[in-house]
């Protein structure tokens, strides 16, 4: 899942930004980086799976994502909800986790400018991976 290089980060997308995508090619170019983007579809159920099976000792499908990732490689998330709803995973593996999302509601407008009042528009994001890249 990782590159070789150390410029290595994964990101964890719920619902926000297909258009994200682009990152990987964006880090690679410019940075040397490398990105995984990974679609959650359920934060709840990725999170009740990772509890429920702990508990029965045995794999978590997040643990099974995560298991050749190196704990030095950050994580950022990306969610139209909480930054911290998905907070959890740094526990998984020991990795740094940066939580981007909304922090308050009643804005109105448009999707760009509504991601971009949040800072989880294509720019902000790749500009918080920047910066998680270079703590690593």
């Amino acid at each position: 899942m990782v590159g070789p290089n150390h410029n290595a980060i994964i990101f964890f997308l719920v619902r926000t930004c297909q258009a994200h995508a682009r990152i990987n090619e964006h880090l690679r170019n410019t940075k040397g980086g490398y990105a995984s983007l990974l679609q959650v579809t359920s934060p709840d159920r990725l999170n009740n799976d990772w509890a429920d099976k702990k508990k029965l000792s045995s794999v978590p499908h997040v643990e099974s994502l995560l298991e050749n990732v190196p704990s030095h490689v950050p994580i950022v998330t990306l969610h139209d909800a909480h930054p911290a709803a998905l907070s959890w995973l740094g526990s998984v593996n020991g990795n740094r986790v940066r939580g981007l999302g909304v922090t308050s509601f009643g804005q109105s407008g448009d999707l760009p400018d509504i991601h971009r009042f949040y800072n989880i528009d294509a720019n902000s994001v790749y500009e918080a991976a920047l910066e998680e890249l270079e703590k690593s």
